[in-house]
């Protein structure tokens, strides 16, 4: 009794309107439950809810109408009241309809258009609380309340006014709130062809307003969560006549079980009827609602996630189409957007094993498509992110899609299949987006990995695929560059032929980076543009994936050796160990990447000095990688290379001494006779012996002997080769 006078506290404050909200609710609950109240405190309380109606502030409004449609349904019955203040406000709409099309501006007006906002909002939550079609409210009256209801406000929707158009956005937004709150109590209506083209359409990605697109949303969660407060109330209620019919009747076994078979089913059937109604709405309608995740403004972005929320937790729809989108919206920057989705991620992988796995690089491809929209100032895409710390601790760099690989990362099997997933996105024949591939390796390089066994089979996977692919880039670069003159070949053979070193793979590193400065193959560019383009992007393809294994090796501190002896076959208890970053803080940051896609983003031409020089540097940083990729093939060739150049210093020696007395002018230096005999050239069962010392000056004197060799004997030459 206490808490009516509370009612005429005039609110000028926030706290007083919250204070008035919340005395208006625990009278909606209170006074139904109330036995016997008298009849002047019922009149009072309903002539100060309809005062705060007509005059307070919208929200007060909506919670009067609640506690008022509660008092009049459960206890006064005063129909009246209701229907006469409902009228009204029909009326009011019917004469603004009426003037708009007349005269457009008049209901733009101060003082008409914040009392048809007021109308439109009243007229819409009494809908939602009250069947007006019911004899209760109109009487004997032969028409359809809530059809005339539905073509007065539907009309206000459709309003497009040039004049104001911040103010017919807010009429349109009203307007909208007050069809779904109408629709509520009569779902049929959002199957009209009318009402599903207007949701399709202002839910479009392409429809410029984003207040109506929120509202629209707002109107699916309203009606979602109304439907599910009925389904709890019926089974209550169902529940509760069960057991009084139970009580009345004679306890036996065999009865109370029929009874509560019986109670069982009719819940049963009330939940199938709303939820199937519930169901068919949100198929209609989940293709647009899950496309407006792809938005610039958060506020969209957290509505659709709400309302795929909501339409999950009842069961709905089938939960594997909306797993991408959730995969997607658990990238967002907004935490309210990924903390909900990574929740409802979680769920799912719980409930449903294997489809989260399954939807994993559908997730990753609308997750760079989300990041395209969000990102600031259409500056790069990066795929991580600066995570503060913990109590002002420090930052820490993640991945965008760290979510998702703690969820799969746990089945070595679906794990290893996803990581491969994405390294086929690499292929040159897939041609994917060069930003896409730079927001995937920047989600390799700071994914959670938990074991050593994680990062190490990403490596190793990466060598392999870039041992293939990147050799089939370069090739096919080669094969498209021009010939060489004549002259140009030439010079080079009489340059090979008089240099000297020490094996075969160091003289083509230096004859590639000679190549690079000398500007020969500046020269010898395809003609073909799209060579250029194309090598470009493929070369840059395998490069992150290079960058990618150099920085995990930094991160994680792997070696060489410890990379070579591991094995994708093998089961290694010591891989399966938890890993440590060493540098937490080491941030992957390819530049050249980077500067291709403000390159191609500035539509630079590919025959600019600037483009061209990238391309050049590209190719050099490209081509050193890839020979140093497998440092135990390298070591295998520089050995059998050792054992070639050591031959020929043995026939060199003697084929000097057979000719001693021609030369005798030419002073020589001969090796001494030990030496040779101790040479690992005639003993290959002691190759793996070395001595520092000992290889120094054998190396010394080899490149005495070829220099004389070169310069004494002609015939040799031949009978070298053919040695």
């Amino acid at each position: 009794m206490t808490l009516q006078p509370y009612l005429a506290t005039k609110c000028e404050s926030s706290d007083d309107l919250q204070t008035v909200h919340g005395v208006c609710r625990v009278l909606e609950l209170a006074i139904p439950l109330m036995e016997h109240p008298s009849e002047a405190f019922l009149a009072a309380v309903e002539e100060d809810l309809m005062r705060m109606i007509l005059t307070h502030h919208m929200m007060v409004v909506s919670a009067a109408i609640a506690s008022l449609a509660a008092i009049t349904c459960h206890v006064t019955n005063n129909y009246k009241l209701i229907w006469d203040c409902f009228q009204k406000m029909c009326n009011y709409l019917s004469n603004a309809r009426i003037t708009h099309e007349k005269n457009p501006s008049a209901i733009y007006q101060t003082k008409h258009f914040k009392q048809l906002l007021r109308a439109l909002f009243i007229t819409g939550h009494f809908c939602k609380n009250f069947d007006f079609d019911s004899e209760k409210l109109k009487g004997k009256a032969q028409i359809c309340v809530k059809d005339k209801v539905y073509s007065c406000v539907y009309y206000f929707t459709k309003i497009d006014s040039t004049s104001s158009r911040q103010e017919t956005e807010e009429l349109c937004v009203f307007a909208l709130r007050a069809l779904g709150l109408l629709m509520i109590q009569d779902p049929n209506m959002m199957f009209l062809p009318s009402t599903r083209d207007l949701y399709k359409t202002l839910l479009h990605p392409g429809h410029t307003s984003d207040k109506l697109k929120k509202q629209v949303l707002l109107n699916l969660q309203t009606y979602l969560q109304t439907e599910d407060v009925k389904m709890q109330a019926a089974t209550e209620a169902s529940i509760k006549k069960a057991k009084q019919d139970g009580d009345e009747r004679p306890k036996e076994e065999l009865s109370l079980s029929f009874d509560d078979s019986v109670g069982e089913q009719n819940i049963k059937e009330i939940n199938d009827v709303s939820s199937g109604m519930a169901s068919s709405v949100m198929q209609l309608f989940l293709k647009e609602i899950l496309e407006s995740f792809f938005h610039k403004h958060e506020l969209v972005r957290h509505a659709a996630l709400h309302t795929v929320y909501l339409t999950l937790q009842q069961g709905l729809v089938h939960p594997v189409q909306c797993v991408p989108y959730l995969i997607a919206a658990a990238s967002d920057i907004d935490p309210f957007v990924h903390k909900e989705a990574e929740q409802q991620l979680t769920e799912l992988n719980k409930r449903y094993v294997g489809f989260v796995h399954t939807k994993a690089l559908q997730g990753m491809r609308l997750a760079y498509q989300l990041q395209s929209y969000i990102e600031p100032n259409n500056d790069v895409i990066r795929g991580h992110y600066v995570s503060a710390g913990i109590d002002d601790g420090p930052t820490t760099l993640k991945a965008k899609c760290s979510h998702l690989y703690q969820l799969v990362r746990s089945d070595r099997k679906h794990r290893r299949a996803f990581l491969i997933s994405l390294l086929n996105l690499f292929d040159d024949t897939v041609k994917t987006d060069i930003e896409m591939l730079l927001f995937l390796a920047d989600n390799l390089s700071h994914f959670p990995y938990h074991t050593l066994d994680e990062p190490l089979f990403l490596i190793s996977q990466i060598e392999v695929y870039v041992s293939v692919s990147g050799s089939n880039v370069l090739q096919t670069f080669k094969e498209s560059l021009q010939d060489k003159s004549s002259r140009s070949s030439r010079r080079k053979k009489q340059k090979s032929e008089d240099s000297t070193s020490d094996s075969s793979s160091s003289e083509e590193d230096e004859s590639d980076e000679s190549d690079a400065e000398d500007d020969s193959l500046r020269h010898r560019l395809p003609i073909n543009d799209a060579a250029i383009v194309e090598f470009a992007r493929s070369s840059l393809a395998c490069l992150l994936l290079l960058w990618v294994k150099q920085h995990l090796k930094t991160v994680f501190g792997f070696k060489d050796s410890k990379i070579h002896q591991y094995s994708t076959s093998e089961v290694n208890k010591a891989n399966d160990k938890q890993c440590h970053r060493k540098k937490a803080d080491h941030k992957f940051e390819p530049k050249q990447a980077i500067d291709h896609i403000r390159r191609c983003r500035e539509k630079l031409s590919c025959r600019s000095e600037t483009y061209i020089d990238a391309v050049l540097r590209q190719y050099t940083e490209f081509n050193q990688l890839m020979n140093k990729l497998d440092p135990n093939d390298d070591d295998s060739d520089s050995e059998k290379e050792k054992k070639v150049t050591k031959l020929p210093v043995v026939e060199t020696n003697t084929s000097r001494e057979e000719d001693s007395d021609h030369d005798s002018d030419v002073e020589t230096t001969n090796a001494p006779l030990d030496a040779i005999r101790k040479s690992t050239a005639l003993k290959p069962k002691k190759i793996k012996q070395k001595n520092p010392t000992e290889s120094l000056y054998k190396s010394e004197m080899r490149k005495r002997q070829v220099v004389q060799y070169a310069e004494t004997s002609s015939d040799s030459e031949g009978e070298f080769h053919g040695f």
